[in-house]
């Protein structure tokens, strides 16, 4: 039980140091006007998922060092761009992570070289969905009165 605990808190506190990562730095998705000697990543979206719920978010590393960002979402696009430079030094690997509402998250890591554009496609695989239901007891406590139900829940990952 603590071990799968601990997967699950490893896995959302990588999502969070991820996610930080990326927030304040200089956003290179396909707003950056690159040079042509700089890599790209594109990632492809299904015809059926609309680009505007789409987000990605992505590190990058090279001689530069180590950098995060994420894209900007935006309607009608059939993919998104993600720059591979930072202040004209290529990175050489980049990693991403693609969602899209009921889909999985996509895990990309993506080696680069100096003028590379690399595709790849995002394909939804849809999540697994689980019916919860319950009852309360004593349903009094809910009988013609305006209550507020708040139910927690919590995902454990296989180990």
């Amino acid at each position: 039980m603590i071990g799968r605990i601990q997967n699950a808190c490893i896995v959302c506190y990588s999502l969070v140091i991820l996610s930080c990562t990326a927030a304040p730095q200089r956003l290179t998705s396909q707003a950056y006007s690159r040079q042509e000697t700089a890599p790209s990543v594109s990632i492809s979206l299904p015809s059926n998922i609309p680009s505007e719920t789409v987000q990605i978010v992505y590190h990058m590393v090279g001689p530069f060092g180590g950098t995060g960002g994420y894209t900007k979402s935006q309607a009608g696009l059939h993919s998104y761009e993600i720059a591979g430079a930072v202040e004209g030094k290529s990175a050489t690997e980049i990693r991403m992570m693609v969602y899209a509402p009921g889909c999985e998250i996509q895990k990309f890591i993506v080696p680069l070289a100096d003028n590379s554009r690399v595709d790849r496609e995002f394909e939804c695989q849809p999540v697994q969905w689980i019916v919860l239901s319950g009852q309360i007891v004593p349903n009094d406590l809910v009988r013609d009165k305006n209550a507020e139900l708040i139910v927690s829940y919590m995902a454990f990952l296989g180990a």
